[in-house]
Formats: structure tokens, C-alpha cells, sequence
């Protein structure tokens, strides 16, 4: 589902919780970055390129940004009601926009 919504240019952006990337002692992503995307099986099926990362509080978060998230049905409220929410209230995000 995530792979066609890349593919069709309704997904072109990500986030995740900051706090995450620091307890895992990860690399943030950076503009320039390229990531292999695998399907189900592990075949490489895209290229993405990070065009852009923000660091923002939920607050601050855009319209925008939630539309380019494409997930839901493209809101930033549906983005925090979601199950497994990408970003809640009061937390902060690492905003990944791709090509």
C-alpha cells in the first residue's frame, strides 16, 4: 500500500519521533540522502531522495506537511488518530520530504 502511494506522488513525505533517533543513536536523515525502498520479498522497488528535513513540534507541524504525509485522509488531525500515530501532541518530529 505505502510503495503505490509513493509511487503515484501521494506520499512525499515522512515523519518520526525525534526522541526515537536519539535512543537509537541514529543519523538523522539529511538533505541529499538516498533510501532503497523494498517490497514485501526485499526487492528494491524505488529511489527516494530527501529533499528537506525539519525538526518540529506537533504544533508546528503544517497542513501541508500532513497532506505531503499521504496518509488518511490527509489531515494532521487524522495523522495524530491514526492507531499507531506517527507524531502526538507535545512531541517533536523529524520531517523527512522526498523526490
Amino acid at each position: 500500500m505505502l510503495i503505490s502511494l509513493i509511487k503515484a506522488k501521494v506520499k512525499r513525505g515522512t515523519c518520526s519521533l525525534l526522541w526515537s533517533w536519539e535512543f537509537d543513536g541514529e543519523c538523522l536523515p539529511q538533505e541529499g540522502d538516498i533510501e532503497i525502498v523494498l517490497d514485501v520479498r526485499n526487492r528494491p522497488v524505488l529511489l527516494l531522495q530527501t529533499m528537506k528535513v525539519e525538526i518540529v513540534p506537533f504544533a508546528k507541524i503544517s497542513t501541508e506537511f500532513a497532506a505531503a504525509e499521504g496518509e488518511g485522509d490527509l489531515s494532521l488531525e487524522d495523522s495524530a488518530q491514526t492507531p499507531e500515530p506517527r507524531l502526538s501532541f507535545g512531541e517533536t518530529g523529524v520531517l523527512d520530504i522526498t523526490a
